[in-house]
């Protein structure tokens, strides 16, 4: 109890008339301080682990990507098929964990990755032949965020240039590729975030003791 003797004799001049009620009233606000602090634990410990799983999502996506294999209009229907998919349940993810009660919700990193993914969908690729953007290869963004594919338009699309809709795919890889690659790398953006809400989370772990005692 030295620190309330000390909080207290600031306020006197004479410590020994200090009263019982002073001290409960300090002893509430320590326990108060120790339960706010509890929660604000609760709350980062959500965010490293909610960290994790984005960065889990984004490297399947990118696994997804290195995948890219097709030599006939059959492998290239499921390699369309399986960015599709993959980017789904990269969308899908985020949008969960920064949706309404999303331990994301607001966060930066979060929310730049999205918007990032999003204006690629609508940009033009570099790619050779007759094909430049995704929407030719029936690849359209849905109201949900997702994406979906019409595999007669890609099936037209094929018979129209084989070759331009592989080059396209080629370039939907490598150009989607190179965009999370400085998410998903050791020590990038989500590494590097997640590690400050770490560093949070084990200094607050480290201060909770001591209220605890002093609310005790």
């Amino acid at each position: 109890m030295l620190s309330n003797f000390y909080l207290y004799s600031t306020l006197s001049s004479s410590p020994e008339t200090l009263s019982y009620p002073l001290i409960a009233a300090s002893t509430t606000v320590a326990s108060q301080a120790a339960t706010q602090l509890s929660e604000q634990i609760t709350n980062e410990t959500a965010k490293v682990a909610a960290y994790d799983e984005m960065l889990a999502a984004v490297t399947g996506f990118q696994n997804t990507l290195a995948g890219f294999d097709f030599s006939d209009e059959a492998s290239a229907t499921a390699a369309a098929q399986d960015f599709v998919d993959g980017y789904n349940a990269l969308a899908s993810t985020i949008k969960e964990l920064t949706g309404a009660g999303g331990v994301l919700k607001g966060d930066t990193t979060a929310t730049l990755l999205v918007s990032s993914l999003q204006n690629k969908l609508s940009a033009a690729f570099p790619a050779a032949g007759s094909f430049d953007r995704l929407y030719q290869l029936g690849i359209t963004p849905q109201t949900d965020g997702t994406l979906a594919l019409d595999t007669d338009t890609f099936a037209t699309a094929y018979a129209a240039d084989a070759a331009g809709v592989d080059s396209l795919l080629t370039e939907t890889a490598s150009t989607f590729d190179a965009l999370v690659d400085p998410y998903t790398t050791g020590g990038g953006i989500i590494e590097s975030t997640a590690g400050v809400y770490g560093d949070n989370l084990l200094d607050l772990k480290m201060a909770l003791p001591a209220l605890e005692s002093m609310g005790a």
